[in-house]
C-alpha cells in the first residue's frame, strides 16, 4: 500500500511540475515531462495542438517526438 501511495505521489508531482512548467512558458519542458510520465497520447496531442496554433516550431525535437508516437500508434494497432 505504501509502495502505490508514493507512486501516485511522484505522479501528482510530475502533473504539477507540468503545470508549472506551462505557466513559464517552457512549453518543451512540459513535453518533455508529459513523456517522462508515459502520457503518450497526451503528449502527441499537446504537440499537436501547439503547432496549430504555431506556438512551437516543427525543429527536430519535436519531429523526434511525434515519430516515436507514430510509432507507438502503429504497435498498438498491430497487438
Amino acid at each position: 500500500m505504501r509502495f502505490l501511495f508514493s507512486k501516485c505521489a511522484i505522479f501528482i508531482l510530475q502533473g504539477q511540475a507540468v503545470l508549472a512548467a506551462l505557466s513559464i512558458g517552457d512549453l518543451m519542458k512540459a513535453v518533455e515531462l508529459l513523456y517522462g510520465m508515459q502520457c503518450f497520447s497526451l503528449c502527441a496531442m499537446f504537440i499537436e495542438s501547439c503547432l496549430q496554433l504555431e506556438l512551437l516550431e516543427l525543429t527536430d525535437q519535436t519531429c523526434i517526438l511525434l515519430l516515436i508516437w507514430c510509432d507507438i500508434c502503429d504497435y498498438g494497432a498491430d497487438i
